[in-house]
């Protein structure tokens, strides 16, 4: 008979591409579960960033106005000593308040009729400029306040400037002047150097009004133009215009996508918004994600080539089998039956032909044993043989007719004493099987075999004879041998790999644990199979894990973090459960693999402690002095002692950046810093909020005089030295000083905003000193 595999794969390719598959499978899984998790970190690490930012930017904006206002409220209350109104007069007046220009691009007196009538960056005409139709001018007379007007074009500069406005009242209550303070949006003095703003290499900041009108954005032939003025809307800017703060995503209106992140400025309601493009800030995990899909399919298609030659291994045996019973049948004619077309089907063609042959006459029984791959025999209890099939035969081709012989006779004395107490076992009745090594012809190689000796029972119950059968094994054993290779193969990549690797069953028995449970648990993996759940982890853990083992087992995919200690070390690790299905989804068990995240627990929290310090100076930020203030004046309330905020900067800092540039710039806030911490106290605290601003907070001071100490030790000591040798540099700096003890009423931001009120006082004043002002209620006395 002949046999012709067709066009379709052989079961050895199936098997091979089913291994490649499922360890392709297996290893996308496990790579996409890990980048799916580090894609969810990376993403809320940096869109926390943003808002950070965003959020320190925009209390420095506010911070920015609420100064300002302030000396508008400061300047409006020095007009009751104020010449009555002629316009040379107010000129005058006005031209004194020289230090004004620091922080405004121009102040100007506006009388009820909108004339503008004194001017500090210049006297002009009675008349010649009257800004009653300007909104900012009807809305600060109609509503009887100072306010913020929206972003406008100067009719005459054409730059983009907010307005702040303060009334001047007369006695009886009528409008008296209306102060003008003109803010340029480009002046840097403002904003302050948000210009170099920028998130990774292509993010950026912008900044629109509660109108969507752009304040500021890198383009900047768009300020003062509509958000959507190009056409198109932009849901996500929509979303913040409308009322959202916050982080999300979305796409540009050219199709980039990216992450942006929204904040309300408190003064102005303005909304500052930062956009990261995705492509830069995943690009780290998606050059990951690309190296691990084709560390994947390599990884597959090595599996394949192994489970390949594995199987051919394993399937040589069954092949050998066909060809031999192929080979035997001495029959042409009969008729073809359809089986598979591969070799299992092969085998069941052979084996049904061979049954076939079996029911046939006794010559065709005779050939089929004659033709099986063993050594068959029939002594009777003298150790005569009755009956020998061909294999015998070919054994001893020289030896003649071997019926009737005995076994001695034909094997010799040596081969007969090894097989001897086996037949006696036999002819006692009791059926034997032994493994041995020997040959089946003389000066072949040793092989493996298998010999079964069966007691032959007659009708009366007697003992009539043995049937002795021996296979050859040796094909078997390889077989054998190789699996237990695979299968070490197997447990060797589990005991190695830096996870904790265990199935349970339905019953929450462990069935497997590999290596590193062990080394965590402290036992071998085999000692606690077959042990029950509770009894490997502890009550308290089973107890806590309870929930998620019941999720798992139906049939949901469990993934969550826990806290343990291993080795006298607290750890931390992230658990995944998945369901093992049987094929009528019923759960037989879990597979669980515990990965071990401490490294990066400690990442995320290195990362929050960088939040709260300055990267320049390393001294604590703007984060951290909000985060400390209350409770240091929470202290004060409590325990009754007074304590001191000091507000200070360095005066003409930007000077000397436009003189010397940036880098000197740098090393003059370094160097500050410095002589800070080196005046203050080991219990004080300094912080930097940003450009060359700088709080000090000072808690259980006797009395004032002790913070007038302190302060006038700084300006001493700015003063005293050179900040840099080789450019003769010296610097001076103003300090704003509020002390006394913090009454119940008291409020962080509004003492910050007293403080830094102080500071502009000092620098009014001529800077180089230090201007002390009182907590409010707070009187001379020892605190």
């Amino acid at each position: 008979m002949s046999f012709h595999l067709k066009s379709r794969p052989t079961l050895k390719m199936r098997l091979s591409w089913g291994v490649a598959a499922v360890v392709l499978l297996a290893t996308f899984a496990i790579a996409t579960i890990a980048l799916h998790h580090v894609r969810q970190q990376l993403e809320k690490s940096i869109t926390d960033d943003l808002f950070q930012r965003l959020s320190a930017i925009s209390d420095a904006i506010d911070l920015k106005f609420q100064s300002r206002r302030t000396l508008l409220k400061t300047l409006s209350d020095s007009f009751e000593s104020a010449p009555p109104g002629v316009p040379t007069q107010l000129q005058e007046y006005i031209e004194k308040f020289q230090s004004l220009k620091d922080l405004f691009d121009n102040v100007s007196i506006i009388d009820p009729a909108g004339n503008v009538v004194a001017n500090l960056s210049g006297a002009v005409v009675f008349g010649a400029v009257n800004v009653a139709d300007r909104e900012y001018f009807t809305e600060s007379v109609r509503l009887g306040q100072g306010l913020i007007s929206q972003p406008y074009k100067n009719r005459f500069s054409g730059l983009p400037q907010v307005t702040m406005t303060e009334p001047v009242w007369n006695k009886d209550g009528s409008l008296r002047y209306l102060l003008y303070g003109a803010i340029n949006l480009k002046d840097q003095r403002f904003l302050d150097g948000l210009q170099g703003v920028q998130f990774g290499k292509t993010g950026y900041l912008f900044i629109l009004n509660s109108r969507g009108i752009i304040i500021d954005l890198p383009d900047k032939s768009r300020i003062l133009q509509h958000v959507d003025a190009q056409g198109g809307a932009n849901v996500v800017t929509a979303r913040a215009i409308a009322g959202y703060e916050g982080t999300t995503t979305g796409a540009t209106r050219a199709g980039v996508l990216g992450l942006y992140a929204f904040k309300r400025t408190q003064e102005t309601d303005w909304i500052l918004g930062a956009f990261f493009p995705a492509s830069e800030a995943f690009a780290p995990v998606n050059a990951i994600e690309k190296n691990a899909w084709w560390g994947a399919l390599l990884l597959s298609v090595i599996a394949g080539l192994l489970a390949a030659a594995v199987i051919r291994r394993q399937l040589q045996p069954l092949s050998a089998l066909h060809e031999r019973m192929r080979n035997i049948d001495a029959t042409k004619d009969l008729n073809p039956l359809v089986y598979r077309p591969d070799e299992i089907g092969a085998l069941a063609k052979t084996f049904d032909e061979l049954m076939r042959k079996q029911k046939a006459t006794e010559l065709q029984i005779r050939t089929i044993i004659d033709n099986i791959p063993a050594l068959v025999s029939h002594v009777d209890p003298q150790y005569c043989y009755t009956f020998i099939n061909a294999r015998v035969r070919d054994v001893y081709p020289d030896s003649g007719d071997l019926i009737g012989r005995s076994v001695q006779s034909v094997r010799g004395g040596e081969l007969f004493a090894q097989v001897a107490p086996h037949l006696a076992k036999a002819l006692a009745g009791e059926s034997v099987v032994v493994e041995r090594l020997g040959s089946t012809m003389r000066g072949e190689v040793k092989k493996t075999y298998q010999a079964h000796y069966i007691p032959d029972i007659g009708p009366d119950g007697k003992v009539q004879g043995v049937f002795a059968m021996s296979f050859d094994t040796t094909a078997l054993t390889a077989a054998l041998h190789k699996q237990e290779t695979s299968q070490r193969f197997l447990r060797t990549i589990t005991d190695n790999t830096p996870a904790l690797i265990s199935y349970f069953d339905s019953n929450h028995r462990i069935a497997f644990a590999n290596a590193t449970v062990g080394a965590w648990l402290g036992v071998q993996p085999e000692k606690i199979i077959g042990t029950h759940l509770k009894n490997v982890i502890g009550a308290d853990r089973y107890s806590y894990r309870a929930p998620m083992i019941e999720s798992a087992m139906a049939g949901n995919r469990v993934e969550f973090d826990a806290e343990l200690n291993f080795q006298g070390e607290q750890r931390f690790t992230r658990t995944i459960y998945v369901p093992d299905m049987d094929q009528d989804n019923s759960v037989r068990g879990v597979f669980s693999l515990t990965l071990d995240v401490t490294e990066s627990k400690a990442i995320e929290k290195k990362l929050e402690q960088l939040a709260r310090q300055d990267g320049l100076t390393r001294l604590p930020n703007r984060t951290a002095l909000q985060e400390a203030l209350p409770m240091a004046i929470a202290r004060s309330q409590r325990t009754g002692v007074a304590m001191a905020i000091m507000f200070l900067d360095v005066d003409f800092f930007k000077q000397i950046n436009d003189e010397y540039g940036h880098g000197v710039g740098d090393g003059v806030l370094i160097e500050f810093a410095d002589r800070l911490k080196k005046t203050v106290r080991v219990t004080d605290s300094v912080y930097r909020l940003g450009g060359d601003e700088f709080v000090i907070v000072m808690e259980h001071l006797a009395d004032r005089n002790a913070a007038v100490g302190v302060a006038e030790k700084i300006v001493d000591l700015i003063r005293s030295a050179r900040f840099d040798e080789t450019l003769s540099l010296r610097v001076t700096t103003s300090i704003g000083v509020l002390t006394g003890v913090a009454k119940d009423d008291a409020d962080a931001k509004a003492l910050l905003e007293k403080a830094d009120a102080a500071l502009y006082v000092a620098k009014a004043s001529g800077r180089d000193r230090f201007h002390l002002v009182l907590m409010p209620g707070a009187s001379d006395e020892p605190g």
